[in-house]
């Protein structure tokens, strides 16, 4: 009875947590963090000798984890990194709601929860847009929304949000959820554009293209045209916007800003190729790496605003090659669920399609506007990717 009790709190509590845990996800960090902590409490409570499900992604993974341990004694600042190693807590993400998700009743619980967040937040933020609800004056002065955090976060979660609502639209199964991702994926994609994060709407454009070939490849094609009539036709200070993505540095103030920085994260990996300076704030080394004329040009941030970039500086050569190899892991997996799923048919579970889809459009976005930004240092963000992730990935039992 006591086993019968436990599973059916299982599978009544859980469901509930990781529901708020990807509603919240769009607009609060302290909320979906706590409901993810007691998320992994009850499973581990309830379930403690069953193995989480398997994924793919445990090799890469243990070794990119393990080369960073083995490394954390040659860090520049070994306690700072040790401090930072609580990025890897929102892991776990990834495999319970990867397990989760093989129980049809709770899945079906996943997609309007994320909706409905998304959708909330971008209703706040075009209402910051149009100034019924007040933003900070340097926002206003850069033309930029923060929604409830900042910019550069906002656009992203916008980004993934409305790639994954734009899979939902195609692959809904039912007029409700058709609805419901149209309006999302409407709300989202507007308060995208008016976030004017140009590293998002290049993340976002790749995501849907890459959508649109893995469903509809016709329609890919159409893609690169309703784009060029969206600059023509839309307001120019938006067409402006997007085109200075690809100015010269010398000719936009972002943009050589990046090369500045792509550039002193150059002069410290030769200094640490093999291990790196670990995981720390990189506002002191910036400066000592950076030629004195030049530290006055560019704000630091802690982080060069790249991933790329980044994992090099923090892990070295084998770090980066090793993350590399861990990322790339993901989109390889989720196109090869994608032909299983094709092969299954109608017998594929509910929605299986279309997080898989969501999980492939968002890690493609997300990797090219990271291209750009330490997107894997924010919190916000790389929690929803490792959920998508993990339901993307979900084992096929039903």
């Amino acid at each position: 009875m006591a086993g019968e009790g436990q599973s059916s709190l299982a599978d009544w509590i859980l469901p509930g947590l990781l529901a708020l845990v990807i509603g919240s996800a769009p607009f609060s960090i302290a909320i979906s963090q706590s409901a993810l902590t007691l998320a992994i409490l009850a499973r581990l409570i309830v379930r403690p000798r069953r193995p989480p499900p398997r994924t793919g992604l445990e090799l890469p993974l243990l070794l990119w984890l393990g080369w960073i341990l083995l490394t954390l004694p040659a860090a520049t600042a070994p306690l700072e990194s040790l401090q930072h190693m609580r990025r890897w807590l929102l892991l776990p993400a990834v495999w319970i709601f990867a397990e989760a998700a093989r129980s049809c009743e709770a899945r079906k619980h996943f997609f309007p929860a994320l909706a409905l967040g998304s959708g909330g937040v971008a209703i706040y933020g075009i209402l910051q847009g149009f100034g019924v609800i007040g933003i900070a004056p340097e926002f206003v002065e850069m033309g930029k929304l923060p929604l409830t955090t900042n910019p550069m976060t906002a656009g992203a979660l916008m980004m993934i949000c409305s790639l994954a609502m734009l899979a939902f639209l195609m692959r809904a199964g039912s007029r409700s959820r058709t609805v419901l991702a149209a309006v999302a994926f409407a709300l989202c994609l507007w308060a995208l554009a008016m976030i004017q994060a140009r590293s998002c709407w290049l993340g976002f454009i790749a995501g849907a293209f890459v959508l649109l070939f893995a469903e509809r490849p016709r329609w890919a094609w159409l893609l690169p045209a309703l784009l060029v009539l969206a600059l023509a036709l839309g307001p120019p200070r938006y067409r402006d916007r997007f085109t200075s993505a690809f100015r010269p540095g010398t000719e936009y103030r972002s943009n050589w800003q990046r090369i500045y920085m792509w550039k002193s994260g150059w002069r410290i990996l030769k200094d640490h190729p093999f291990t790196g300076i670990g995981d720390r704030d990189l506002r002191e080394l910036y400066e000592r790496y950076t030629p004195e004329q030049d530290r006055d040009k560019v704000v630091i941030y802690g982080h060069l605003h790249s991933n790329p970039v980044m994992f090099a500086v923090l892990w070295g050569l084998p770090g980066f090659v090793l993350a590399m190899l861990f990322l790339l892991t993901i989109p390889i997996l989720q196109w090869k669920r994608l032909r299983m799923l094709e092969v299954l048919g109608g017998r594929a579970p509910p929605q299986s399609t279309a997080w898989t889809l969501a999980g492939l459009a968002v890690w493609t976005g997300f990797f090219i506007a990271g291209l750009f930004e330490w997107y894997f240092g924010d919190a916000e963000v790389i929690l929803l990717l490792w959920i998508l992730t993990g339901l993307s990935l979900a084992p096929i039992e039903e």
